[in-house]
């Protein structure tokens, strides 16, 4: 539990305050999934949930690669300049 607890507040928080992008990009993510297990519990297959499903996946997963992103750039500016 607490290995869970310690991804959610690194991968939510930046400089230890909470950040609104990566909160997005989490319920984005949870929203895909609920979408997910619907469109699998449905008789019928419906094109434009599952294209709601894409546009959710999607919007998660270019938040996440900007969050990544943003921190990579963090830690390359407060490095040192080596002689």
């Amino acid at each position: 539990m607490n290995l869970i607890k310690k991804i959610l507040l690194d991968t939510l928080t930046k400089d230890g305050k909470f950040c609104k992008d990566n909160i997005q990009m989490l319920v984005c993510f949870i929203i895909s999934i609920i979408i997910a297990f619907i469109i699998i519990g449905q008789e019928t297959s419906n094109t434009f949930a599952f294209d709601i499903f894409l546009a959710f996946l999607s919007a998660s997963c270019g938040m996440a690669i900007l969050s990544v992103w943003d921190k990579l750039k963090s830690n390359n500016n407060s490095k040192p300049e080596q002689p």
